[in-house]
């Protein structure tokens, strides 16, 4: 099982079988506050689904393609952030992430997504790490901002949420930009 310790009270978990329950109970209680930024979630996903997404993603992790692990913060799930792909042509990791509303503000994304660019940069000799955020979406912007990423771009229409489609901001932090910073 792959677990990649942030500190003593947050961890990052590879999503495993068992997971599929905790992250319906968690995305049913977040259903009205994710909707808003993510576009597969227009309704809850079942069990099942949780269980074809889990079997899906360790496949991917398995071949290298991406990681896709849980936020675990003092023991309990709150979150997801993964690498959704790994690009091995041109070493370009591409993060997505979520979290559940009342842990909200407290740094875990921030903490979550330094991790996550540590095991990229240095785990996975990637070169660059990006992160598409919908424009409107002010929280994962600022984890960007505080991390030092560089706004690359705004991609209009990037994204159809329920028939409103969102300009996504392209953030990237290169490998010689974290290390000098």
């Amino acid at each position: 099982m792959f677990i990649l310790p942030v500190h003593d009270q947050l961890q990052l978990q590879l999503l495993e079988p068992h997971d599929a329950e905790a992250l319906v109970t968690l995305i049913t209680a977040e259903h009205m506050h994710l909707k808003q930024w993510l576009g597969w979630l227009e309704e809850v996903p079942s069990l099942e689904q949780q269980r074809a997404f889990i079997a899906q993603s360790l496949q991917q992790f398995a071949s290298g393609e991406a990681l896709v692990t849980g936020i675990r913060y003092a023991g309990g799930l709150c979150g997801v952030i993964s690498v959704n792909r790994f690009d091995h042509q041109t070493k370009t990791a591409t993060l997505g992430y979520w979290l559940s509303e009342r842990y909200t503000g407290q740094g875990i994304m921030t903490d979550a997504v330094r991790a996550m660019m540590s095991l990229c940069f240095f785990e996975r000799a990637m070169q660059v790490v990006e992160i598409r955020v919908a424009q409107h979406n002010v929280k994962s912007r600022m984890v960007a901002k505080r991390l030092g990423f560089t706004e690359a771009e705004t991609v209009p229409a990037a994204e159809n949420l329920y028939g409103r489609f969102v300009d996504h901001v392209v953030y990237r932090m290169t490998r010689e930009a974290y290390n000098h910073g």
